[in-house]
């Protein structure tokens, strides 16, 4: 059944499993393609598999279905970055927060554009707005201390370098773990 595929690929997703978690969402396509948030799930692994043309196909389908689905906002402007087109990835994240201010992956990319236009203090703002929502997100932490870095401040830098450390320690152990790489 295609939401038990749905499941099974963000399963596959969270534990990094990306090619299994692809596979069960493009069944869940093929056998309906109305499912809410399959198009965005699938640009979502996309993007990890470095297939942006390919994500930015789904996500803009999703949005066709939902106009106002901020994650898939969110994700288009993560690809706007990464193409290096800054004012499309700005306005993309200002639609996006503009439809929900709390989404951590939305002030994660106000994050790492800030710190590429070399405005360090809101880069900071913008990232440590993304820890109030996501404590746990590593990559987060790490942005962080590069953006403290940047603005002189070794102390805090380091912090949250060290935070980044333990926090991706521990993520990619509980990935071996449930992926069975690990003896228990």
């Amino acid at each position: 059944p295609p939401d038990l595929r749905f499941q099974l690929g963000l399963c596959y997703y969270s534990y990094g499993d990306f090619e299994r978690a692809l596979n069960q969402m493009l069944a869940v396509k093929q056998k309906a393609p109305e499912t809410p948030e399959v198009n965005h799930q699938l640009g979502t692994i996309l993007i990890e598999l470095k297939r942006t043309d390919e994500a930015r196909t789904c996500l803009e389908a999703e949005l066709k279905m939902n106009p106002a689905f901020f994650k898939a906002l969110t994700k288009l402007a993560y690809l706007e970055y990464l193409a290096g087109r800054d004012d499309a990835c700005r306005k993309l994240l200002d639609k996006s927060l503009s439809l929900e201010s709390s989404w951590f992956e939305t002030h994660m990319v106000f994050g790492l554009l800030y710190n590429r236009l070399g405005d360090y203090q809101k880069a900071v703002q913008s990232l440590e707005a993304c820890i109030r929502e996501e404590p746990e997100y590593p990559k987060a932490h790490f942005q962080l201390s590069w953006a403290y870095r940047r603005l002189g401040n070794e102390e805090k830098a380091r912090q949250y370098q060290e935070s980044f450390t333990r926090l991706q320690e521990a993520a990619v152990a509980r990935a071996q773990k449930a992926l069975g790489l690990v003896k228990q």
